[in-house]
């Protein structure tokens, strides 16, 4: 990196300031095909959450994040929307199969969606 700056400073090219972690707003705009959209916005309406909130939590569980202050046992952490629930009990989605497969079916496809993802990233770094 230190030979790509030097280089770069010697060819009059701007040499971008680095990124600190908080430069994350937490919006995220995401292209999908439709499909996928309508199954996902299906599950989200079956779990009786937002869309956002449904994506948010399959995410966050397919990571097996947590926020700190939130370690509580048995709870799945949600990123809520404005004046929605914080926490799901893990037990929801036991009480009913249909439930638990809509979720490990999101959950492969949000995984799949992150890979997809990741490989136009490395495409585009490699670029």
């Amino acid at each position: 990196m230190a030979a790509w700056v030097e280089t770069a400073g010697r060819e009059g090219k701007e040499v971008p300031e680095p990124k600190s972690a908080q430069s994350h707003s937490g919006r995220l705009l995401l292209r999908m095909p439709q499909t996928l959209h309508a199954e996902l916005a299906r599950a989200a309406e079956r779990e009786r959450v937002s869309l956002n909130q449904f994506i948010t939590g399959v995410l966050s569980g397919a990571l097996g994040w947590r926020a700190p202050n939130r370690d509580t046992p048995g709870a799945t952490r949600v990123v809520p929307e404005e004046g929605l629930e914080a926490e799901a009990p893990a037990s929801h989605a036991s009480k009913s199969p249909r439930v638990s497969n809509a979720v490990l079916i999101a959950n492969g496809v949000i995984v799949a969606v992150v890979a997809i993802i990741a490989i136009i990233v490395l495409i585009a770094t490699l670029r």
